[in-house]
Formats: C-alpha cells, structure tokens, sequence
C-alpha cells in the first residue's frame, strides 16, 4: 500500500465519524464495510 493510498484511507476515516449534520444534508450515505448505499432516513444507531 503506498503513502498516497493510505493517508487517503485515513482521511477518509478522519471525515466519516462526527458528521451527522453532513448526513442530514446529503441525498445519499454509504458504508465503508458493505459498501452498501443508503438514504440518510434508513440510518440507525
């Protein structure tokens, strides 16, 4: 795994927790593990 890749990967981590309002304001969120897409209503604790 190069540098590039993995300061993205953690970057990308940085961003997806905290970020509830981002969700709310989006047409569609996503899954890092299933990689599954979803609409923010569908979104549970």
């Amino acid at each position: 795994m190069n540098a590039r890749f993995r300061l993205l990967i953690k970057l990308a981590r940085k961003k997806s927790i905290y970020h509830r309002d981002d969700l709310k304001n989006s047409n569609l969120c996503g899954c890092f593990h299933c990689l599954a897409e979803f609409e923010y209503k569908d979104v549970v604790e």
